[in-house]
């Protein structure tokens, strides 16, 4: 294959895949776990976001500028320290089946398509 026959899969795929998200942002809402920090101090955050502004997001967060959450999604619970109370983990276990480390597993999945990609 030669390197314009590359192009053109390449091509091919990346439209494959935002036709994916299209989509999957029609039908799903995925439910992140994000910590960071606010002056200084250390916050979580579950955010409700559609699947390409969970990509999006994760684009965001590796290039270390600052991000404003409510621009990706429907912040559910936030508050200060490393982690949410077991209160709100349990309520967001019953209600929403959330998965502990969803972000980490999400990153796993993407970065060889996604990040590869950017570069």
């Amino acid at each position: 294959m030669d390197q314009r026959e590359l192009e053109k899969v390449n091509e091919k795929l990346k439209d494959l895949v935002d036709s994916a998200y299209k989509v999957g942002d029609e039908i799903s809402r995925m439910i992140l776990l994000i910590n960071g920090e606010s002056e200084g101090r250390p916050i979580w955050a579950y955010v409700s976001m559609s699947p390409s502004k969970a990509k999006e997001y994760l684009i965001k967060q590796y290039s270390e500028e600052e991000i404003e959450l409510s621009d990706y999604g429907e912040i559910l619970f936030s508050g200060e320290g490393e982690t949410p109370p077991h209160e709100i983990k349990n309520e967001m276990l019953e209600k929403h089946k959330i998965q502990e480390n969803l972000e980490e597993k999400l990153y796993e999945v993407m970065k060889d398509n996604l990040f590869d990609r950017i570069r």
